[in-house]
């Protein structure tokens, strides 16, 4: 389908399979089930998505990485054998972390406010790396910063702060609305981060419902959409 921004294909993976992310609630994720594939195998998940959509990135949240520090390493590998470009949030806390992940194939990084240890580590990553490469999460739930000592602070000043750190690629990602079937939540908050950073390019996802959601966007101010259900459940063709 000819939409106003990119589709980006979704891979949510726990235990080494494709589960269905439900806003946020990680210990009731189940394996996938989807009318594009019969098995939640992250391979054959991916090979669908392609050949259904012909979408370029594959975004990949590890959640073996992000809760368990066990990163599916050798699974992203086979991912990006497949030619698609994979952004994977694999929890990363350590420059070693995105090293190995660029060694397997991956051609974006995440650097998740979830897991981030603070904006001094950042900083320096973003000088020891090519900050090209790196993704930051601006993770939310109900449009609170996903972060302890971060929760009081406005995300829009959260998205300022990393991109005058020279990071130049943003997911805006609202858990609580993942899967939820309930529409976009975070349009208004994109609007105003490309308004104040334009030059950033920006995603996000969570909550839609249907082609007319992805219809109803405004390509200058968003880039690329995060989707899962609503592919799986055969909502987009």
């Amino acid at each position: 389908m000819n939409t106003p921004v990119n589709i980006v294909p979704v891979l949510d993976i726990l235990n080494g399979i494709v589960v269905r992310g439900i806003a946020g609630k990680r210990d009731q994720y189940l394996p996938n089930q989807s009318c594009l594939v019969e098995s939640p195998d992250p391979l054959l998940t991916a090979l669908a998505f392609l050949k259904h959509f012909q979408n370029e990135w594959l975004y990949v949240a590890d959640l073996d990485g992000i809760l368990h520090h066990r990163p599916n390493f050798e699974v992203l590998k086979k991912l990006a054998a497949t030619g698609v470009k994979i952004c994977a949030d694999i929890g990363v806390r350590k420059l070693s972390d995105v090293e190995q992940l660029f060694e397997v194939g991956c051609a974006r990084c995440v650097i998740a406010l979830e897991t981030l240890p603070n904006f001094e580590w950042l900083a320096t990553l973003v000088m020891q790396c090519d900050p090209t490469q790196l993704t930051f999460s601006l993770d939310l739930k109900s449009g609170i910063p996903l972060h302890g000592k971060l929760s009081q602070t406005p995300p829009l000043e959260i998205a300022q702060h990393v991109h005058e750190l020279g990071i130049s690629h943003l997911i805006v990602l609202d858990l609580a609305s993942v899967g939820t079937n309930m529409g976009i939540s975070t349009i208004q908050l994109c609007k105003s981060i490309k308004t104040t950073c334009p030059n950033l390019t920006l995603w996000t996802g969570g909550g839609i419902r249907n082609s007319q959601d992805i219809q109803n966007l405004d390509p200058t101010q968003l880039n690329g959409l995060l989707i899962a259900s609503a592919l799986h459940d055969g909502r987009i063709v």
